[in-house]
């Protein structure tokens, strides 16, 4: 579940990242849903309501607040970016939310008593 979530910012932050060479290839390959704001619209959520899931969750094994404050920051550069559509607001929240699940994943992981990855 978590490697969902870390994929999914990733994945957000590239879609801003690429999208104007992803839109003059989509041009010339029909592909124009890239471009299309229902597509953030859709995945961001998502994405930000599985992070929180995820970090809500992992709280409860490694106690630090850190991930969580990176991922609060995030909302409001998603939110901006999505009433404006910019996508330098939207890529930069998207990365604030992939930091935030990976620093949340290294926690887990340090702290984590089970699951196999305990040191």
């Amino acid at each position: 579940m978590k490697s969902i979530g870390i994929a999914l910012s990733i994945l957000c932050a590239i879609h801003c990242m690429l999208l104007p060479i992803l839109l003059i290839a989509a041009s010339f390959a029909g592909a124009s849903f890239l471009s299309n704001p229902l597509f953030e619209i859709a995945l961001l959520p998502v994405a930000f309501l599985l992070a929180a899931y995820i970090l809500r969750k992992d709280y409860q094994v490694h106690a630090n607040i850190k991930p969580a404050k990176i991922l609060l920051a995030a909302l409001p550069l998603l939110v901006i970016g999505l009433v404006l559509h910019n996508h330098f607001f939207i890529a930069t929240g998207a990365t604030c939310m992939a930091i935030a699940q990976f620093l949340n994943w290294r926690l887990h992981k340090k702290h984590c008593t089970h699951h196999g990855h305990a040191h």
